[in-house]
């Protein structure tokens, strides 16, 4: 199988047995860290939402005495 590192390409055949352990080690990695970016940017957004929801409900109350103190 081919694959690229710093733009240029290798092929499995031709790793040694250390060679095949370390890339199926970067492999494993390169996915871990992808589920790792991907569930950063689930909490980022759920911070975000809970954030808002902060802040809609001052804002709503802000609302209520406003109209509170015109009457």
């Amino acid at each position: 199988m081919k694959f690229t590192i710093n733009e240029k390409e290798y092929d499995t055949d031709n790793l040694s047995e250390e060679g095949k352990v370390a890339f199926s080690r970067l492999t494993e990695y390169d996915k871990r860290k992808a589920n790792l970016q991907n569930e950063i940017t689930d909490v980022n957004l759920l911070i975000q939402f809970y954030s808002n929801k902060i802040v809609n409900e001052f804002t709503e109350e802000e609302k209520s005495k406003k109209k509170v103190n015109k009457k």
